[in-house]
């Protein structure tokens, strides 16, 4: 069986959570001994990835290239979609849901069109898949997407190896923070939460891992209140893995998450985590409820309380070997080939 991925790659100019997803996915499809090819419209793209071709279009060369690589299933994300009108017409068409569009975070004009493209573009698919069931209802409910069927999503093969196979020793009352510096992510009342430790007297250490345009007002607040926080801007993946193992605590506070891909990271690392009562990782955490604080993100004292409270138990995560492949794209992919050959859509049928 032979697949094509529709959507963005990695460039040296370009990087994002798709184009991450897309790339690994791929990988884990060949890993399962499918034929897999990545179509994108990024330019400067590499010619190929993890040992996966890149086939690059545009408006003019999209119907030749798609009719030569004649795929038998293509999943698309984000506007790939589009290109669907060029496949032959037996192939299985896939859309993936990443998430939704956050009015308070993209603006009401353009979530409401993006919205209204995603409903369309649902009713041309075979099977719509989603990275969460929180995902899914909030498509579901609000934007009247039906989602067939959930799928987890994976961390980076080398993020995977890496922290599996580091031993740097956890640092009492580190905590750790990585993302993008806006408001949506709740970083304003993690800072906040580390000036009611300092009141407080608790110990810590904080590491902000990520840039964004709240930046520089963090960083003055950070300065006004004498705060232990270090800003570490965009770092990378040898030193991402270094501050999550060293991390003993780790935060993110985004009430809204589709999925949250640093949570998976920070589980794989042995983080204690404090996050919101809601969001696609509630899912996969609430079974370790021990070394998992979810708290009020909204109010700074709540935060502290969370960390507080994990900083005083020596428990965190006890991940089984078969719990923790779960995280692996090979993984996800096979669960996939799994589930199409339930309905009889591969030749494993």
């Amino acid at each position: 069986m032979k697949i094509a991925i529709l959507g963005p790659v990695t460039t040296k100019t370009y990087f994002g959570g798709v184009a991450v997803f897309d790339e690994e996915l791929a990988a884990g499809f060949k890993h399962n001994k499918w034929e897999v090819v990545l179509i994108t419209n990024q330019k400067n793209a590499d010619s190929e990835k993890n040992g996966v071709p890149i086939r690059m279009i545009n408006a003019i060369s999209a119907r030749k290239i798609i009719k030569e690589e004649s795929p038998d299933i293509i999943l698309a994300s984000l506007q790939y979609a589009k290109y669907w009108r060029f496949c032959k017409g037996n192939a299985i068409r896939i859309y993936f849901l990443h998430g939704f569009f956050n009015q308070s975070y993209y603006g009401k004009l353009k979530s409401e069109a993006a919205s209204l493209y995603q409903r369309l573009i649902a009713k041309q698919s075979h099977y719509v898949f989603a990275n969460s069931y929180f995902t899914k209802m909030v498509n579901d409910q609000f934007f009247g997407i039906h989602t067939n069927q959930v799928f987890h999503l994976g961390v980076t093969t080398e993020y995977y190896n890496a922290i599996l196979n580091t031993n740097i020793p956890k640092e009492k009352g580190a905590i750790l923070y990585v993302g993008r510096l806006v408001s949506a992510k709740g970083i304003g009342n993690l800072i906040r939460a580390m000036k009611a430790l300092k009141d407080r007297g608790t110990p810590y250490k904080a590491y902000i891992a990520g840039d964004g345009p709240d930046k520089e007002n963090l960083e003055k607040y950070v300065a006004k209140n004498n705060l232990d926080v270090q800003f570490l801007g965009r770092v990378s993946q040898k030193d991402l893995v270094a501050y999550y193992s060293r991390a003993e605590i780790f935060v993110s506070l985004n009430p809204s998450e589709p999925f949250g891909i640093v949570f998976p990271e920070a589980l794989l690392a042995r983080c204690k985590i404090v996050c919101p009562c809601t969001g696609g990782q509630v899912e996969y955490l609430m079974d370790h409820k021990d070394s998992v604080a979810f708290v009020d993100e909204a109010s700074p004292d709540a935060v502290a309380n969370g960390i507080e409270r994990l900083g005083k138990s020596p428990v965190a995560a006890e991940l089984s070997d078969k719990y923790i492949q779960t995280f692996r794209y090979d993984t996800v992919a096979k669960e996939m080939i799994d589930y199409l050959n339930e309905r009889g859509k591969t030749n494993g049928s």
